[in-house]
């Protein structure tokens, strides 16, 4: 359930290329996270008892967590979201320390001549929140049904009008009902 519980675990998650140690895939090397993610194993005393493994690329990460995954082997990883690949497999996530927060918030921006011109569209976009499993599904049935944008937005109002009605009035989502 923590990361501190997988000092006990490693051989769990056997490394083919140095067996007496776990791996831990990280993310490629540079990005931001697979730094953060050095500094964690350190943190933890991880280190010692798994190999740091950083794959060349997002897309060989990706195939690495799919193919354990349909396999049902076990893999240990860092991923971040949202991502189709987070909406494509069912996985626990491990917890932090206490009084660890990773949380990050996104920020809509908007130019000043859309601002002045669409105020109906602002107050939509300043209610607008997606559950963030719920847009990773969204984007990995995308993916993984081939679906283009546009389809799926359709496809989205007409499954989630619990999340969108809540963004827009009474009247504006009786039209939308009706257009769909």
């Amino acid at each position: 359930k923590h990361i501190a519980d997988l000092g006990q675990y490693a051989a769990l998650f056997k490394d083919p290329e140095e067996p007496s140690k776990g791996r831990f895939y990280n993310c490629p090397a540079g990005w931001t996270c697979e730094l953060e993610n050095s500094e964690m194993l350190k943190s933890y005393g991880l280190e010692k008892s798994y190999t740091n493994f950083r794959p060349g690329t997002g897309p060989a990460l990706d195939a690495a967590v799919l193919s354990s995954y349909k396999r049902g082997e076990p893999i240990l990883f860092y991923y971040w979201s949202p991502t189709p690949l987070m909406g494509q497999v069912d996985l626990v996530k491990l917890e932090e320390k206490p009084g660890v927060d990773k949380s990050v918030s996104i920020k809509v921006g908007l130019s000043r001549t859309f601002h002045e011109q669409a105020p109906e569209l602002v107050a939509v976009l300043e209610k607008a929140n997606l559950p963030i499993d719920l847009l990773n599904q969204n984007l990995g049935r995308m993916t993984k049904e081939r679906i283009e944008s546009p389809k799926l937005a359709k496809i989205f109002l007409k499954e989630h009008p619990e999340v969108w009605q809540a963004w827009v009035s009474a009247d504006a989502a009786k039209k939308i009902n009706a257009a769909l």
